[in-house]
């Protein structure tokens, strides 16, 4: 599997397609200083002189990260334009037939067919069903069996049954998602609100994600835009819901520095989307992608009359790279309550010399949604802690992080990462965790949520 750090086109099936096309092409394995050929195989198929082809999807991984490590750069080669993706099959470069299909293009990041400009959006309140039918449709039984059996495996995946302990498992969709992916509207779906496009070579991996506490009646609504926008411009993407489980003063920015770290267990994300729940933008050629960034994709709401409240805002939705989050040590984790974390994020952004780019005009524009909105009580501190940021600007953030290890919880259209976050005692920094922190306690979905909050049902252990 990948390790962190190298890009990589992300999960794939483990298995072959299954069609007319019979079996003897050539399949690489790239080592990180050698080239492997285990084996020469070709596909043919009956009156085809071009050959078969290999799916991503069906794509039948090494256990050797040494092995995916060379694969991961050659994809990374294509991804990034180092290397032509050639479309006679004869002339393909050996690699190509092992991490995707070669003849499949790049998915476009501009001029997408398909997306809608200006909408009008009703953003009345939904069921999470509702939301799920929506985007589902027929398949969305099926949808809701393959998400329960997930949540099984993962646990079982996690779980040494000799010890009773947890096992270091890393790229939980290679080895836990994988085998319950299914074809959703040209699109395979992962359990937990994971997607990837079938017919082209996805430009990007994002994680959207979504800080959270008990604004249950907003999740649906920003999933049922959201999902179907990010499909049309043929990301690979997944949904984080970030839950603070506790009744202190909300932190925001606390849970984007978790939400990052525990990201990274699944898979080796390009970028990530620090979305607002309340937020839906209203056009959909508003691109999710990773070029860019640091971006603030918001030039205004409908709440402050489509401008923004100051010039510097750096709030609501905003996106950045991996590298981009390493530079600036992530988030400030000491803003308990409202305000004060966006402006200090801009700061440090500055700080660490990275350009925002805000596109204007109709096109980046939201709706807020309305009904269900309680604010969280203000910082009382933020004045002060913005003032001081400098003194703490590498000793607050990925570097001194600690909370207790996240319950995951896998949904239709997104995947639960619930955190008892504490104060953390201030100037004693550590090192980063690990990317990737793997969760030692797993919760077996539960129905679909109807405006409250179901209380999970736990397993693991502490």
């Amino acid at each position: 599997m990948p390790t962190p750090g190298v890009e990589s086109t992300g999960p794939g099936g483990g298995k072959f397609l299954k069609s007319k096309i019979t079996i003897t092409g050539v399949y690489v394995l790239i080592g990180a200083s050698t080239v492997i050929y285990l084996a020469l195989l070709q596909f043919w198929n009956s009156g085809s002189s071009t050959g078969g082809q290999f799916d991503t999807a069906y794509y039948n991984q090494s256990s050797s990260k040494t092995q995916m490590v060379g694969l991961a750069k050659v994809v990374a080669q294509y991804r990034t334009g180092t290397r032509e993706i050639e479309q006679e099959i004869g002339a393909l470069p050996q690699a190509c037939h092992g991490p995707f299909s070669c003849t499949k293009p790049l998915c476009p990041d501009s001029d997408i067919p398909g997306l809608v400009g200006q909408r009008k959006l009703n953003l009345s309140e939904i069921s999470i069903a509702h939301a799920e039918e929506q985007i589902f449709g027929p398949s969305a039984g099926k949808v809701r069996t393959s998400v329960k059996r997930a949540n099984e495996i993962l646990l079982k995946k996690l779980v040494d049954p000799k010890t009773g302990k947890i096992t270091n498992v890393d790229w939980l969709f290679d080895q836990v998602l994988d085998p319950d992916a299914m074809n959703i509207s040209n699109y395979w779906y992962l359990p937990g609100g994971h997607w990837k496009p079938m017919n082209c070579l996805p430009r990007w991996k994002v994680a959207i994600l979504i800080p959270f506490r008990n604004r249950f009646q907003h999740l649906p609504i920003i999933l049922q835009y959201l999902t179907p926008m990010l499909q049309k411009q043929l990301l690979e993407f997944s949904f984080f819901i970030v839950e603070q489980a506790n009744q202190e003063l909300f932190n925001r920015a606390m849970l984007m520095n978790v939400g990052f770290l525990e990201s990274l267990n699944f898979t080796d994300y390009d970028c990530f989307v620090i979305h607002d729940v309340d937020h839906v933008p209203i056009d959909e050629r508003n691109y999710y992608g990773c070029s860019s960034m640091p971006r603030h994709f918001i030039s205004g709401s409908d709440r402050w009359n489509y401008k923004l409240p100051y010039k510097d805002f750096f709030g609501a939705v905003t996106g950045l790279t991996k590298a981009n989050i390493r530079s600036i040590n992530g988030f400030p984790n000491v803003y308990w309550g409202w305000g004060g974390e966006d402006d200090e994020i801009y700061r440090r952004v500055m700080d660490a010399h990275l350009k925002i780019t805000r596109d204007k005009g109709d096109i980046t524009q939201y709706n807020v949604i309305k009904h269900h909105h309680k604010s969280a009580p203000a910082a009382k501190d933020r004045l002060a802690l913005l003032s001081t940021y400098k003194r703490r600007n590498g000793m607050d953030g990925l570097s001194n992080i600690v909370y207790p290890t996240p319950v995951y919880d896998l949904h239709t259209l997104y995947t639960n990462v619930s955190v008892d976050i504490k104060r953390i005692k201030p100037h004693h920094p550590t090192p980063a965790p690990k990317a990737g922190k793997l969760a030692k306690k797993i919760t077996i979905a539960g129905p679909a949520m109807k405006g409250g909050r179901k209380e999970p049902k736990t397993s693991g252990r502490k």
